[in-house]
C-alpha cells in the first residue's frame, strides 16, 4: 500500500506538520531523536484530548495514522481534530492533495499549504503545551531583529495623481490659478481612484497638494488597539518569546469570540517604537484578511521578489542591494512563518513611508491597498491613497523631496475611470 512507502512523504506536509502542532522552536525530545510519532503522541497526552478513535480520513483513525509516522498525514489529521478555521478539509480536492503527500501539488494547494502555515499555529500549540488548551486556535507572531525606515525617495508629483483636480491658493500666490477649486492644503475627501475617504488614519495622500504621508507614532499606536479592541502593552523581556521585540496574538475563544493583542517589550527605544508597533500591526492586518479570505491572507503570488526587497531594505546594513538579499530566514524565523513575516514587514513600510514602498514595489503596494481599502473591517480604521510611481528617469535631477508645487489643471476634479461632465 502507499500508506507503507515513506518516500511519498512530502516536505510541504512535513514543514505543515511542524507548523500545526508547535514542533517549531523548542522542540521536544522526541522531536531532537527524530520520532514525529511520539512527539504527537506526547502532544495529545499532554493536553488530554480525546481523539484517538476519532475516524478523522478515509478509512483510517487517529490510532492507526499514529502508527503510521506520517508526520505530513498526522498534520491534516490534527489539523482537522481542532476544526481550525480554513477551508482545508471541506475541499475534497485540496485535502486529496495533502493527505496523499503528492509532490505534484497544484499551485493552489501549495500556496494554502504556505498561507494555513503562516498563520502561527505552531507557537500556539507551544504556548499551550503541557496544559488543556483554553482556546480553539491561536496565532503568534514574535518580531526580531531592528527594523529601520527606508531611505526617502523622490516624491511623485501631486497633479500625477489628481490630473482633473483644479487647486487654488499655495498660501503664498494665487497667480494664474483658478478662482474655483480644491483649496491647498485642505483635506482630500476621495481617494486617487475615486473612493470616498472616511478611515481616521490615511497613509499616502492627505491634503491636496501634498505629499505622501507615513503615519505618527500615535497613529500606529491607535490602528493597532482599533484593530485589536484593546491598549497595546509595554512587557518585561520574559513575558516574550526568546529574542522578541514584541508580539502579536490572535485568539479564538470556547465561545467563537477572538481575542487579538499586542505587546512589546518595555525597554525598546522610543526611536525604534513606530517600527516596531507598525510591524505588529502589520500581523493584525494579514490577520483581519486571512479571517475574511478563510486562511489565505494577502495573496503573495508573484511577488516574493519585492517582499524580499523591501525585506532587506528595512532591516539590513545594505538597502538597495538586490542579490543575497536577507530574509525573515537570517533572523531565525522557520519556513512556515516567512510569508507572515515579509508580508507584515511591507505592510509597516507602508503604513510609515507609502512614498518608498510604492516606488520600489508597485505591484505589491497595489495588492496591499486593494486589500485594506476594500475590505469591510479594515477600512474603517484605515486607508491607503497614493497612485503608481512615475517611470524611471520622469524626475529631473533637481526634484525635491517634498511637497510639490501645487499644479492648476484646467478641470474640476473627476474621479478617474468614470466620465464626468
Amino acid at each position: 500500500m502507499d500508506d507503507e512507502i515513506p518516500g511519498r512523504r512530502d516536505w510541504r506536509t512535513d514543514n505543515l506538520a511542524r507548523a500545526v502542532t508547535g514542533l517549531n522552536g523548542v522542540p521536544s525530545p522526541s522531536l531532537r531523536m527524530g520520532d514525529h510519532r511520539q512527539a504527537l503522541r506526547d502532544y495529545l497526552l499532554a493536553n488530554d484530548l480525546d481523539v484517538a478513535n476519532r475516524p478523522v480520513a478515509p478509512k483510517r483513525t487517529w490510532r492507526e495514522t499514529l502508527s503510521l509516522g506520517w508526520p505530513g498525514r498526522m498534520a491534516i489529521d490534527l489539523y482537522d481534530a481542532f476544526t481550525l478555521p480554513g477551508d482545508m478539509m471541506t475541499d475534497p480536492n485540496l485535502a486529496r492533495e495533502l493527505y496523499d503527500g503528492s509532490r505534484n501539488m497544484s499551485p493552489e494547494t501549495r500556496q494554502r499549504v504556505l498561507d494555513l502555515s503562516s498563520m502561527g499555529f505552531g507557537a500556539a500549540f507551544r504556548a499551550i503545551r503541557g496544559a488543556a488548551p483554553a482556546t480553539r486556535s491561536t496565532g503568534v507572531s514574535a518580531m526580531r531583529g531592528t527594523p529601520h525606515d527606508p531611505a526617502s525617495l523622490p516624491q511623485r508629483p501631486f497633479h500625477a495623481d489628481y490630473p482633473n483636480l483644479a487647486i487654488r491658493g499655495d498660501g503664498s500666490s494665487t497667480t494664474g490659478l483658478p478662482a474655483a477649486g480644491a483649496a491647498f492644503g485642505s483635506p482630500l475627501t476621495q481617494t486617487i481612484d475615486g473612493a470616498a475617504i472616511t478611515a481616521p488614519i490615511i497613509a499616502g495622500r492627505r491634503t491636496v497638494g501634498g505629499p505622501d504621508q507615513g503615519l505618527s507614532l500615535d497613529e500606529v499606536r491607535g490602528l493597532g488597539e482599533a484593530l485589536t479592541g484593546r491598549p497595546i502593552r509595554a512587557v518585561p523581556a520574559s513575558e516574550l518569546p526568546k529574542r522578541a521585540r514584541a508580539i502579536y496574538t490572535s485568539e479564538v475563544m470556547p465561545d467563537g469570540t477572538r481575542q487579538r493583542s499586542i505587546a512589546y517589550n518595555r525597554d525598546e527605544p522610543p526611536t525604534a517604537l513606530p517600527g516596531t508597533l507598525g510591524h505588529e500591526a502589520g500581523h493584525a492586518v494579514e490577520d483581519f484578511v486571512g479571517i475574511l479570505s478563510r486562511g489565505r491572507g494577502i495573496n503573495q503570488t508573484g511577488l516574493d521578489r519585492q517582499l524580499r526587497q523591501i525585506y532587506h531594505d528595512s532591516r539590513s546594513s545594505t538597502p538597495g542591494q538586490t542579490r543575497r538579499l536577507a530574509g525573515p530566514e537570517d533572523w531565525g524565523y522557520p519556513a512556515s512563518e516567512v510569508p507572515g513575516e515579509l508580508m507584515a514587514e511591507a505592510i509597516r513600510v507602508y503604513l510609515l513611508n507609502p512614498n518608498y514602498i510604492k516606488s520600489i514595489a508597485p505591484e505589491l503596494a497595489e495588492r496591499i491597498r486593494r486589500a485594506v481599502n476594500t475590505h469591510p473591517d479594515l477600512s474603517k480604521h484605515i486607508q491607503f491613497n497614493q497612485g503608481a510611481p512615475l517611470p524611471p528617469g520622469a524626475l529631473g535631477a533637481g526634484q525635491e523631496r517634498g511637497p510639490e508645487v501645487p499644479h492648476a489643471a484646467p478641470e474640476a476634479w473627476c474621479p478617474p475611470g468614470r466620465l464626468c461632465t
